[in-house]
């Protein structure tokens, strides 16, 4: 995470699925090593178990909130307290060099996620999918190792994650057109 926020090179970093900050934090450093983009982070806070039981909720946001603060970097972290859905309609169509995919996990919702981010995605930026060895974010990513979506390439597994390499020039062109 860290090295692949290092690379970003324009627009900003985006995280659909912060919890408590922890990753925010490591992509907020990275960046700030390299060109200093903010992260958006979106997470809605709001209660509700997971398909894994863990539940989530209004408590996670005071520990985001705090784990951001105690950090000089948190400052590039810009918290969007929606759903991932939400902010994708209130999306101001900025440019993604790394799109971090951590949200609901049920192959519906990352499907969803990959569809309506992934058009802003920057040629030769980046797509990570946490969990990528299990349930939606597994399936998802065979999809699009498969083939099912022209110009995505298998970069790199570590561990849990998969990052995927947008070779899609088009999406530069549809940015820039407006």
């Amino acid at each position: 995470m860290f090295r692949m926020a290092k690379r970003a090179s324009e627009g900003v970093i985006v995280e659909i699925g912060s919890y408590r900050g922890k990753s925010s934090l490591v992509m907020a450093y990275g960046t700030s090593m390299g060109k200093n983009l903010p992260v958006c982070a979106i997470e809605p806070h709001t209660d509700f178990t997971g398909e894994r039981g863990h539940h989530f909720g209004s408590d996670d946001r005071d520990k985001f909130l705090s784990n951001v603060d105690g950090f000089p970097f948190g400052k590039n972290i810009l918290l969007m307290n929606l759903t991932s859905d939400d902010a994708f309609e209130k999306w101001p169509k900025h440019a993604i060099s790394l799109l971090f995919i951590d949200g609901c996990h049920k192959y519906e919702q990352v499907k969803r996620d990959f569809d309506n981010w992934s058009r802003y995605v920057i040629e030769d930026g980046y797509i990570m999918f946490h969990d990528s060895k299990s349930g939606g974010p597994k399936r998802v990513v065979d999809e699009i190792i498969n083939g099912e979506y022209q110009g995505w390439v298998l970069e790199k597994q570590v561990k849990t994650i998969t990052v995927l390499k947008n070779e899609n020039s088009f999406i530069r062109h549809r940015l820039h057109e407006g």
